[in-house]
């Protein structure tokens, strides 16, 4: 009898784990983009920071694929500061990203290029 009880008990406490953590999966959302210049060409490499709003800190740091995507997932719900930087471009902040539970939200970025030194001197003596 003891035994039993045992194993109804064990049983019990596993569904409640496995309810708990399907319950916390369940509470995240994430943020998903495209990554592009100006003229509308993929941007493949470009760091992306996500910064929780909350704390601060950085929850996460990706690179954009060979088609300019990016995508960051689990995320808590709140908001959030995107941060994108790549060779040859201004760096690109995007404030107050919401994130829901169960929901990926869209942030595309275009980023700039960086004006060359020679280039920008050049206009600074015209004036």
């Amino acid at each position: 009898m003891r035994s039993v009880m045992r194993v109804l008990a064990s049983g019990v406490l596993l569904g409640l784990l496995c309810v708990v953590a399907a319950a916390q999966a369940n509470q995240t959302g994430g943020i998903t983009g495209l990554v592009t210049d100006k003229n509308g060409a993929l941007v493949s490499g470009a760091s992306v920071v996500v910064i929780s709003d909350a704390t601060g800190k950085a929850e996460r740091t990706v690179s954009t694929s060979d088609d300019g995507g990016y995508s960051v997932t689990l995320l808590p719900p709140g908001r959030y500061r995107i941060e994108i930087s790549a060779a040859n471009f201004k760096k690109a902040v995007i404030a107050e990203v919401q994130v829901r539970i169960t929901e990926s939200t869209r942030q595309d970025v275009s980023l700039n290029r960086v004006t060359s030194l020679r280039r920008l001197t050049s206009k600074l003596r015209r004036r």
